[in-house]
C-alpha cells in the first residue's frame, strides 16, 4: 500500500495532468503568483504586507515593479532594507498594516531568540494568538515580550494607489491573524476588483475561536472571484 506522501503526490500528479480537474487551492496560488510575478514590469504595481525577510519581496523587486513592503519587526526590517538596498523601486515601510492607523503591541514567538529570521514569521499583533513551542506543541505567545509598533491604515493605502494608478498588480497578505479584519473591510470597499491577483494566507488554527468567521468570508470572497483572482490559501 503507498505511503500518505505517495498518494499525495498521485493526486496532485493527477490534478495538474490532462484532465479537468483543478491542482488545490494552495497549489493553485503558487502557480498564479508565479504567473503573475512573470508579468510584472517598471509600470507595475505591487505590496507585499508582512514581508519579512524578503523572500517574496526580492523576486518581485527584480521585475522593475514599484514594490511597498511593510514588516513591522525592527531587526527583520532591517535585514529588509539591506536585501533589497540595491532595487530602488521598492521601499520598505517599518510598520504592521491594519484597517485604521496608529500603534499596536507586537507579540513573539517563545523560540525567536534562538532564531530571529526563522521564528519572526510568528510575530502576531494578537495576544490571544496561539504557536508552537520548543516541543512542537500549541501554546499561547509570550506577552512579555511584545513591544509597540506602528500601524498603517491599509485600506487607505489601497484605495491610494489604485486612484494614483488606475490598479494594483498584485496583494500579497501573510500578516499572523490581523488579515480578517482586512479583507472584510476590502469586502466592503470593493476593493478586490481593481486588484488583479490578492494571495492571502489565513491562520485559522492559530485562531480557533475566529474558525466561524473566517472560514464564512473564505466562503462568501470565493464565490464572488476565482482564486486566480483571490486566493486565501497561500503557502
Amino acid at each position: 500500500m503507498a505511503s500518505g506522501a505517495a498518494r499525495f503526490a498521485s493526486v496532485v500528479r493527477t490534478l495538474l495532468g490532462h484532465g479537468r480537474a483543478l491542482a488545490p487551492p494552495r497549489l493553485q496560488a503558487n502557480q498564479r503568483f508565479r504567473e503573475v510575478l512573470k508579468a510584472l514590469g517598471p509600470t507595475s504595481v505591487a505590496i507585499d504586507c508582512g514581508a519579512n525577510v524578503g523572500d517574496v519581496a526580492e523576486p518581485i523587486a527584480r521585475t522593475g515593479a514599484r514594490l511597498f513592503c511593510y514588516e513591522p519587526d525592527k531587526e527583520i526590517a532591517q535585514d529588509l532594507r539591506d536585501r533589497l538596498l540595491s532595487y530602488p523601486n521598492a521601499t520598505v515601510v517599518e510598520a504592521a498594516v491594519g484597517i485604521a492607523p496608529g500603534t499596536a503591541r507586537l507579540y513573539k514567538s517563545p523560540l525567536y531568540d534562538q532564531n530571529p529570521r526563522l521564528y519572526s514569521e510568528r510575530n502576531t499583533l494578537r495576544g490571544e494568538a496561539l504557536t508552537r513551542d520548543g516541543d512542537g506543541v500549541w501554546t499561547k505567545v509570550d506577552p512579555h515580550s511584545a513591544y509597540t509598533v506602528e500601524v498603517v491604515n491599509l485600506i487607505e493605502i489601497l484605495e491610494q494607489l489604485i486612484a494614483r494608478h488606475g490598479k494594483i498588480d498584485l496583494l500579497k497578505i501573510d500578516i499572523e491573524g490581523a488579515e480578517v479584519d482586512i479583507l472584510e473591510a476590502m469586502e466592503r470597499r470593493k476593493l478586490f476588483d481593481p486588484i488583479d491577483f490578492t494571495v492571502v494566507e489565513t491562520h485559522v488554527r492559530r485562531f480557533p475561536e475566529e474558525q466561524d468567521r473566517t472560514e464564512n468570508l473564505i466562503g462568501r470572497i470565493e464565490s464572488s472571484f476565482p482564486l486566480s483572482k483571490v486566493n486565501l490559501h497561500w503557502r
